[in-house]
């Protein structure tokens, strides 16, 4: 048995949900709103190998992530611009 979905389901499902699911909610539902989104999460995986020479900068970048020596876009924006 086939439902057809209306968007007045979708606001009756919406209406049901916990107040504790709806930031996760808006993130899915702008994620499908958004084409961009769409495009980046439907993107094929980067399947080119690397460049002679890109390695190590690679492999710091890494060990950078896994120590928590990063910053946040704001941070990076603030840096680079002097502004946000």
């Amino acid at each position: 048995m086939t439902t057809q979905v209306t968007r007045e389901r979708l606001h009756q499902l919406i209406e049901e949900l916990p107040e504790n699911t709806l930031t996760t909610a808006e993130q899915v539902l702008v994620g499908l709103a958004d084409p961009v989104l769409r495009l980046l999460a439907n993107a094929p995986i980067d399947d080119e190998s690397e460049m002679p020479g890109e390695e190590p900068g690679l492999q710091d970048a890494y060990d950078d992530i896994a120590n928590g020596d990063v910053v946040t876009h704001e941070e990076a924006v603030h840096q680079l611009l002097g502004h946000q």
